[in-house]
């Protein structure tokens, strides 16, 4: 998340959706935060397929007969295989049951005009104006972004077999780019391609990125990104106060997420240094996110302030000892923690709990609360986990001074620990 561009001219978020759905499908994110509807409005996306079929083919007839709008662009030439389909009808079902989930503001019959219109824009890129372009089209960029996720997110759904879902998706955030300087499209792209996930070795990530990161749409993405990390820097100093309203929230999101990315950039490149210093940046403008944390509160279960923010504090907590000069071991811990108990990170919860242990000065209410970790990482499938447990049990049964019924009650649950880490080996 190296910090990239919103330029003067860029087009206003229409909510706090899009930026949050900046790394649903982002191969960095640690799970980017995706907003749920009730159940209603879920049960309604799940459509039977007659009614889908039939929602098709009347979405095909009003778009077959939809005359076309004074001022937009017609096809010049129709001899030139476009990136998009000629019917994008097939897509409806990945639309409907994407939006079924998110509360993106935009309808599935949107979701196919953008696609034709798109279609347009590809034909006619050699004569299109830019500047005019999507306004011209009764488009915005926050719908190509969010259409152009809702591709990815299912682009191994069976139905879309037929068509290149990737690129369609990477052409569709790219126009968002060029033609609105949205940003969180930019981030999307930049950190798919210039950020190694934790899961890949290096030879795996540089043979699937290296020739996106040569093209247009990695460039003209990073371009933008690194034009407003710079604007971003540059304002920080006179930033005074903290802004309630849901644009400068908005703002401070986009922030948050875009010093992220810088730090994910550079742990990419090896400097870790540089890297704390983004991740503890981002931190800090995180503070300034939403409603203040009361006193006490700072561990219980929460959403993300900002998609990245639970890798962000991971990373924060892994780094230290690397660069104990740039964050000391006590901001690493407070990371963990809250990655752990408040963001329910799956990735921690061992590294935190072995802080707790090393600590020969922790507390009664710590020590509790490093059993509660290890359990929460034992429930995640951590083997190691479940043998600590194992093994802290046997020593409570083995406790002077304990009737025989405690003893056995103990030793029982060790046993119970150790087949368990046992069938976690096994499945890992």
């Amino acid at each position: 998340m190296n910090p990239i561009a919103l330029s003067a001219a860029a087009a206003p978020l229409a909510s706090r959706t899009a930026v949050r759905w900046y790394s649903q499908n982002s191969i960095v994110a640690a799970g980017g935060m995706m907003t749920r509807r009730g159940a209603a409005a879920r049960s309604h996306g799940k459509r039977s397929p007659t009614v889908r079929r039939a929602q098709n083919t009347q979405i095909n007839h009003l778009n077959s007969n939809r005359s076309t709008p004074p001022g937009a662009i017609t096809p010049t030439s129709t001899s030139t295989k476009s990136l998009f389909p000629d019917d994008p009808s097939f897509l409806m079902i990945g639309f409907a049951e994407g939006l079924s989930t998110t509360r993106a503001e935009i309808t599935v019959e949107k979701c196919l005009e953008v696609m034709q219109k798109a279609k347009l824009i590809e034909q006619n890129k050699a004569s299109v104006n830019k500047a005019t372009v999507l306004k011209d089209l009764d488009i915005t960029p926050y719908q190509l972004h969010i259409v152009g996720l809702l591709i990815l997110s299912h682009r191994d759904d069976p139905h879309q077999h037929s068509a290149p879902a990737v690129t369609m998706s990477m052409n569709l955030l790219h126009m968002a780019v060029i033609m609105g300087n949205y940003l969180p499209s930019a981030l999307t792209i930049v950190s798919m391609f210039g950020v190694r996930p934790p899961h890949r070795t290096a030879e795996e990530w540089s043979a699937r990125s290296h020739k996106m990161r040569k093209g247009n749409i990695y460039q003209d993405a990073e371009e933008l990104f690194l034009d407003y990390l710079k604007k971003a820097n540059a304002s920080s100093t006179s930033t005074t106060g903290k802004d309630d309203s849901s644009s400068s929230q908005d703002a401070l999101i986009i922030k948050a997420n875009a010093y992220t990315l810088a730090g994910l950039l550079a742990e990419t490149s090896g400097n870790k240094a540089r890297a704390l210093r983004w991740f503890q940046a981002a931190k800090n403008v995180g503070k300034d996110i939403g409603e203040p944390i009361p006193e006490g509160k700072d561990v219980e279960l929460r959403p993300q302030k900002w998609d990245w923010e639970r890798r962000c504090l991971e990373l924060i907590g892994q780094l230290q000892p690397d660069e104990p000069d740039v964050v000391t071991e006590e901001e690493a811990r407070e990371a963990f923690r809250t990655a752990v108990l408040a963001l329910n990170s799956e990735s921690v919860s061992m590294q935190l709990a072995i802080k707790y242990a090393h600590d020969s000065s922790r507390t009664e209410a710590q020590d509790r609360e490093m059993t509660e970790i290890i359990q929460r990482a034992s429930y995640q499938g951590d083997a190691d986990a479940s043998e600590v447990l194992a093994g802290r049990e046997a020593i409570f049964g083995s406790a002077l001074g304990i009737s025989k019924y405690e003893a056995a009650f103990h030793d029982k649950l060790s046993d119970e620990w150790r087949q368990l880490a046992e069938v976690q080996r096994k499945l890992q």
